[in-house]
């Protein structure tokens, strides 16, 4: 039951890792159980060393470039849990149940931390980017100097195409997801009401949003700015998945160079958003 769940959200765009204190060979060993609804593909990660598992957390997250906030960490342990709970206070932890009791509100518990009250096809293709941008950052790594790095990533043939979003448009879920659910690109961390939202747009506010590809594939609607009527940005965000291709830059000239005059960025530092 526990598996078939976690394979459900898998579908949903939940990123499944794998964290033991084990060798790595004796841990792939348990995948030759045939009877296993879980396989190795279906985790994007799968760490397997003798760090404490909060270590393990923050080099994983460090790699696929995700906030350690979203992590919900599960184990068997409980002193498994006190460590991470001590070293990572912002991951949430729960414990897997020794026996049939309790075994419904775990499942539920887990299942709550997920809900959505709607899926975009970005959600639907996140397990897959997150596998590609893996494999971007290790050969972006490898490129080493600046020349290098932009000869690869022309090499990638990358696609971006900008679109004005009006109230009318039926699409603007994507953006409003982005703008509340965004941390590390994020121009102030602000969270918008779906009030606010289509408020700014009625009342003469701007909303851009581009959808961006490359030769590893479809990414979807990965970047958008809110503008009020005034032309201050109140809102700038991107996807974490498509980091270090130059994209927010390419993002900003196209709109200044066709003509939207930006009057200034309601920038805020917080503690997540670094870049």
């Amino acid at each position: 039951l526990y598996q078939k769940l976690l394979l459900r959200l898998k579908k949903q765009g939940v990123l499944l890792i794998g964290i033991t204190r084990n060798d790595f060979k004796n841990a792939m060993s348990a995948f030759k159980n045939k009877s296993l609804s879980l396989k190795k593909k279906d985790f994007v990660k799968i760490l397997a060393s003798y760090n404490d598992k909060s270590t393990s957390i923050k080099l994983v997250c460090e790699e696929l470039n995700m906030g350690i906030s979203n992590v919900l960490f599960i184990d068997d342990n409980l002193i498994e849990i006190a460590e991470v709970k001590k070293n990572l206070p912002e991951v949430k932890s729960l414990i897997f149940p020794k026996s049939g009791k309790g075994f419904i509100k775990f499942l539920n518990n887990v299942s709550s931390n997920f809900q959505k009250n709607y899926l975009t096809k970005e959600d639907l293709s996140r397990v897959s980017n997150y596998r590609k941008n893996k494999n971007l950052k290790i050969n972006l790594q490898k490129k080493g100097t600046k020349h290098n790095i932009d000869k690869f990533l022309r090499s990638l043939k990358m696609d971006l195409k900008v679109e004005k979003k009006r109230i009318s448009n039926k699409n603007l879920l994507r953006p409003f997801q982005l703008i509340n659910k965004t941390n590390q690109f994020n121009l102030n961390g602000e969270r918008i009401s779906e009030k606010k939202f289509k408020q700014t747009l009625k009342e003469k506010g701007t909303l851009f949003s581009a959808h961006y590809k490359d030769k590893t594939g479809e990414y979807g609607e990965v970047i958008t700015l809110l503008a009020d009527k005034k032309k201050n940005v109140i809102s700038f965000v991107m996807s974490c998945r498509v980091f270090q291709r130059k994209i927010e830059l390419e993002f900003l000239r196209l709109l200044i160079t066709n003509g939207f005059k930006i009057n200034s960025f309601i920038f805020k530092k917080t503690d997540k958003n670094e870049p």
